[in-house]
């Protein structure tokens, strides 16, 4: 059974997000399992260490953007009409830029967004970084968005009265890939997979131009009206340079195991606080050897204590 959830820390906390129940919601969920071929610098497959051409192919990605889809739409009543589900070849670059436009350019002061994202993470150089290193997710094309997009996103949208959550199931502070493990949950055997995907995706992996993503940001309209202060919650598969699990067996489908694992929790007490149910993701993976680690961060500590979307 998974670790019961305490509930809210204080009445005033839940009151405060209560307070904003009228919001709407407009979300975005992109699951990408089938990537384009990654090359070398010559424009020829890249190779693993041992000659054999590297394996991109996820199997549990697609699953989870569905997955987050129907969370939305049972548990905090989104309209299906506000949620976009991008898969596979519908999450290049040029359909990540629309989409987004959509999610901020439809949202009002007052209302919320969320941004889900399972796939492939990877690192690029970076010499104003401390570590020397930019995270990155990877797009199906091999296109890449910096974290960097998205920790400018929360703040510009928070501005605009809009409230934000993002979730990455990928190993946003390093390369991706999804270790092989087996672990019982609920009772299911689940076995995972690894890809043989390099953390530097190759000469045909480029950043998306800062002129599209800044397009983006320049839809976000200006706050007309005074609302209650909007927050930013950030929900991590796995902290700085671990790999994020991929899971698959005979009794359940594939899946990432941080969106496994959190829908199970959301589906069950979606007013769960999103601290407490990263903390018990946690736990649960620590438990059954899991080196992932899944983090949050939040704009506040109200915004911790509060569920993943308000209904």
């Amino acid at each position: 059974m998974i670790k019961t959830i305490k509930r809210f820390s204080t009445i005033a906390a839940f009151l405060c997000f209560a307070g904003l129940a009228n919001a709407e919601t407009y979300a975005i969920c992109m699951g990408i399992n089938e990537y384009a071929a990654p090359k070398d610098a010559a424009g020829n497959p890249m190779k693993d260490e041992k000659g054999n051409p590297v394996e991109s192919k996820l199997f549990g990605a697609v699953n989870d953007a569905k997955s987050y889809k129907k969370l939305l739409e049972e548990k905090y009543a989104v309209k299906e009409g506000n949620i976009k589900l991008l898969l596979d070849a519908d999450c290049n670059g040029d359909k990540f830029i629309e989409a987004m436009k959509w999610m901020v350019q439809t949202a009002k002061s007052g209302d919320q967004v969320f941004f889900a994202f399972s796939g492939h993470g990877s690192q690029i150089p970076n010499k104003d970084k401390a570590d020397g290193k930019q995270s990155v997710i990877v797009l199906q094309n091999l296109q890449l968005v910096t974290s960097d997009f998205f920790k400018e996103l929360g703040p510009m949208l928070r501005k605009s009265g809009i409230s934000s959550t993002f979730v990455f199931d990928s190993c946003f502070a390093g390369g991706m890939a999804r270790p092989p493990m087996g672990v019982d949950i609920k009772g299911m055997m689940i076995q995972g997979s690894r890809p043989k995907f390099l953390s530097k995706v190759g000469a045909k992996a480029k950043v998306i131009s800062t002129p599209n993503l800044n397009s983006v940001k320049m839809a976000i309209k200006p706050k007309a009206m005074a609302q209650d202060e909007a927050t930013t919650a950030f929900l991590f598969a796995s902290g700085a340079g671990q790999t994020s699990a991929d899971v698959r067996g005979e009794k359940i489908e594939a899946h990432g195991l941080f969106t496994l694992v959190l829908t199970l929790i959301l589906n069950e007490q979606p007013d769960a606080p999103v601290e407490d149910t990263v903390a018990a993701i946690k736990d649960l993976l620590k438990e059954k050897k899991f080196e992932q680690e899944p983090e949050t961060e939040c704009s506040s500590e109200a915004r911790a204590s509060q569920p993943l979307l308000k209904k």
